[in-house]
């Protein structure tokens, strides 16, 4: 049963999925999402570690290209990608597939189990973060790392949407967040005073992909060849040039 200090947040997982299948720009934003968390695991040489837990792998876990030889939990509430997932991984004995939410889960969870906890996408779609993170941060040994991506609200398109009076803040909730159910957004300073309340200490920070315009207008200009594959890898390759503003946070932290 869930703890009683957890918010569980009820969502409607099936409509979700449906939402997320029909968002535009999303499928091309994930391939360079995972991109990104491989050069930050070479970065920081994540080479060898033993135990990792991923929430929410979706259609692309990261337990097909990382780190190979660990032992793998992926935790994915949504019955439709936990099944995808099964089918997908049916032939690594070194991955275990849960279908339970992250609230449930880790309220049931022993202390001092993973070395490394994956939290891409997901943490700005919980009713309640500050309670979820504690919950990792009470299952983790002291050391443990926790990688989050969650999206820039000082995204060059949201300061775009401000300047062209479309949001009245870089903070305000925009349709597709509200479309998605995401709770919150945040800067690279919300994020980590979130995990240091959180009991989280940040080792790594970094932003990723350039990105001027919305998922819907991004995925018109694909759609209609005015963006291209190479230009989309420059616009990922740019991210350096545009660092506090790209599209996406990606935070190491650290329990301490």
């Amino acid at each position: 049963m869930p703890d009683d200090r957890i918010k569980v947040h009820n969502r409607d997982h099936e409509a979700y999925l449906r939402d997320f299948d029909a968002l535009p720009f999303e499928r091309i934003m994930e391939t360079f999402r995972v991109k990104k968390i491989k050069e930050i695991a070479l970065t920081i040489q994540l080479t060898d570690v033993s135990e990792i837990l991923e929430i929410g792998p979706g259609y692309n876990s990261l337990a097909a290209t990382l780190w190979q030889n660990s032992q793998w939990t992926l935790l994915e509430p949504s019955k439709d990608l936990f099944a995808l997932n099964v089918k997908k991984f049916e032939s690594r004995t070194n991955i275990q597939i849960l279908n339970h939410s992250l609230e449930e889960y880790f309220a049931a969870l022993g202390e001092n189990r993973f070395e490394m906890v994956l939290l891409s996408s997901v943490l700005h779609e919980l009713i309640s973060p500050i309670d979820a993170l504690r919950q990792i941060h009470r299952c983790l040994p002291v050391g443990s790392k926790m990688l989050i991506v969650v999206p820039n609200n000082q995204s060059v398109h949201r300061q775009f949407g401000v300047t062209l009076d479309i949001l009245k803040d870089t903070n305000s909730q925009t349709s597709t967040e509200k479309m998605m159910q995401q709770k919150a957004n945040y800067s690279i300073s919300s994020l980590e005073e979130l995990l240091v309340l959180a009991g989280f200490k940040s080792i790594y920070t970094s932003t990723s992909f350039v990105k001027p315009h919305t998922h819907k207008q991004m995925q018109e200009w694909v759609d209609s060849k005015r963006l291209l594959s190479d230009d989309l890898d420059h616009l990922y390759n740019l991210s350096f040039a545009f660092h506090p503003f790209n599209a996406e946070i990606f935070m190491m932290v650290e329990k301490v």
